[in-house]
């Protein structure tokens, strides 16, 4: 049995969202695209209380329209980044994480001017 093009190729797209968990998104998605949820795959779990960009993928024999893609509008998320590929997303193909650590209002006991800033980047400098 010959294959038609679009059962070779997956739909790759970034989910940029925030405030939901992966599966939350993966759901939402799934609905709203009328796809089963086993059929998305993704990368890797992200963290439903900050903002992250994921890699989601579809088989291109799941979307009846590709403009079905652009018209998605989920509350806490934007889809782009589209493209075909020959493989799906996988969890746990990811590469790494790296992360941005914003620290407010640090106190150490000590005046900033009187050892407090070293005292904070060795403790910082630690955590590396």
């Amino acid at each position: 049995k010959t294959a038609s093009w679009s059962s070779l190729f997956w739909l790759l797209f970034t989910v940029s969202k925030y405030g939901m968990s992966t599966f939350e998104m993966v759901n939402r998605l799934a609905n709203t695209l009328g796809v089963h949820e086993h059929h998305i795959k993704y990368n890797g779990m992200k963290d439903a209380y900050a903002i992250t960009a994921q890699e989601i993928s579809i088989p291109s024999d799941q979307i009846n329209d590709i403009k079905d893609l652009f018209r998605v509008k989920l509350r806490q998320a934007r889809i782009g980044d589209l493209h075909l590929s020959s493989k799906p997303c996988k969890l746990g193909s990811h590469g790494g994480n790296c992360f941005t650590i914003t620290l407010k209002n640090v106190t150490c006991g000590v005046q900033w001017n009187q050892g407090g800033e070293e005292r904070i980047s060795k403790a910082i400098n630690s955590w590396k």
